[in-house]
């Protein structure tokens, strides 16, 4: 039962890092968003996407 807990304890600590990484990495990806929409207004996302080499 002890090992059982911990085990469920363990993966719950999982859980949360790979949700907070992934919140990190949405972050970080909103925010250069928001930056090139500041300087490229007129720029989508797709164009964007389809310049870089």
């Amino acid at each position: 039962m002890e090992l059982h807990s911990e085990d469920k304890d363990k993966r719950i600590s999982k859980i949360c890092y790979y949700y907070f990484y992934f919140l990190k990495i949405n972050i970080i990806f909103f925010l250069r968003k928001e930056r090139r929409t500041k300087y490229f207004p007129n720029r989508s996302r797709k164009n964007y996407l389809e310049e870089k080499p």
